[in-house]
């Protein structure tokens, strides 16, 4: 008996949202907090390119890849991580300013108080406010 592939049309509507984009968002995330970073990266770029079109999602899956930069490229990781600030601005969300926070602290577990850690942070104060 050969096995069936999934057919997208019988999907039921409670699972719409769950498409090619949304599994690399989730392995993107397993990967990162496994840190293994080369495949955290390789679907977090995957992620952000199938959310183009959705603001809120590109938000975190580009916080997520800036996150598996961090201990491997500090420059890559800040200039995505600004990215994901910028999208963070453009939409009312506690759990985007949680993935803002999460990059902040990941940068400040690696790097201490490196001056280009303290630009990243001053530059996102005013998003986070006391926070």
């Amino acid at each position: 008996m050969r096995p069936q592939r999934a057919d997208s049309t019988s999907r039921p509507d409670w699972l719409h949202y769950f498409d090619d984009g949304y599994l690399a968002a989730r392995f993107a995330h397993c990967f990162r907090d496994l840190k293994q970073w080369r495949h955290a990266r390789d679907y977090g770029r995957q992620a952000v390119k199938m959310s183009d079109n959705l603001t809120r999602a590109r938000m975190f899956n580009t916080a997520v890849l800036a996150t598996a930069y961090i201990d491997t490229d500090l420059d890559q990781a800040l200039t995505i991580g600004l990215e994901a600030v910028d999208l963070a601005k453009t939409i009312q969300s506690a759990r985007a300013l949680n993935y803002v926070r999460d990059i902040r602290h990941r940068l400040y577990e690696r790097y201490g108080d490196h001056s280009r850690v303290q630009q990243f942070t001053e530059r996102i104060s005013e998003l986070l406010g006391a926070y």
